[in-house]
């Protein structure tokens, strides 16, 4: 949990000083993604907004729904666990792609024992500046504790469109 505080402070430590940006670096502020893997989620939609801290960083604040299966070793099927995921996320880079580090949350209505786990985020993104342009994340995430009768996995990706 300590590691979630720190992560949490070093994302707003750079939105203190927001320097001007010009119009030509101004990044389209919404998103919309369609996200695989990852974030103890098989597939999820999330909406993200962008904060923009000058021309080589912004944060990303995101949430969303999503599906994760169960492990139910019975012969009855079990349909999947509907979860809720968030994150936020800082993007250092001064071009359209960058590195990206955060932390996040996943929700799981599992109705044996519905839980939230916390994790750390890394991972690469590209960025466009213009609407209407395609949104490319790939990412690392394994959570601190709490995620233990469903499968994770620590990798994923989203695909999504800037409006």
């Amino acid at each position: 949990m300590k590691y979630a505080v720190i992560v949490i402070g070093l994302l707003f430590t750079g939105s203190v000083a927001r320097a001007a940006v010009p119009d030509s670096l101004k990044r389209s502020p919404n998103n919309i993604s369609l996200h695989l893997l990852g974030h103890g989620t098989l597939t999820a939609v999330y909406y993200e907004r962008l904060f923009q801290n000058g021309t080589q960083s912004f944060l990303a604040a995101s949430a969303g729904i999503g599906l994760t299966p169960q492990l139910d070793f019975s012969e009855n099927t079990s349909p999947p666990n509907l979860t809720v995921i968030n994150h936020l996320t800082i993007t250092l880079g001064p071009k359209k792609g960058g590195f990206e580090v955060g932390v996040g949350g996943t929700w799981v209505n599992d109705p044996y024992e519905p839980h939230y786990f916390l994790y750390p985020i890394l991972g690469f993104r590209l960025q466009p500046f213009n609407r209407n342009q395609l949104v490319f994340r790939a990412f690392a995430s394994y959570p601190f504790d709490g995620f233990s009768d469903l499968p994770y996995l620590p990798f994923g990706v989203s695909l999504g469109v800037t409006f």
